[in-house]
């Protein structure tokens, strides 16, 4: 299987949040859960911080974190980072790049 890096220009950054961190990383996971959020609520702070059950404020620093760490903004890369997201969820940590590279 090849890795999703090859499959997808750009896959690595969007799912990994432009880090190479522990694939186990617990606040790398967290970006991403509130990334998967944010994008299914149509970028709204508000409404992903209800689902995900924490304030909009908290919601808007994780997305701020991801965005610098992508060197974008996430808005008009919704299509991208949800079918990097959903690899990974779907595929497991195999998809990402080996850390200790």
């Amino acid at each position: 299987m090849r890795a999703a890096s090859t499959v997808l220009p750009g896959v690595t950054a969007a799912v990994t949040s432009g880090k190479r961190p522990d694939k186990s990383d617990a606040a790398t996971a967290k970006l991403r859960t509130t990334t998967q959020a944010y994008l299914r609520n149509a970028c709204s702070p508000t409404a992903a911080a209800r689902e995900l059950g924490t304030h909009k404020n908290t919601v808007r620093y994780r997305i701020e974190q991801v965005e610098r760490a992508l060197e974008r903004r996430l808005e008009g890369q919704e299509l991208r980072l949800q079918l990097a997201l959903m690899l990974v969820e779907t595929l497991g940590d195999q998809v990402l790049p080996d850390s200790s590279r």
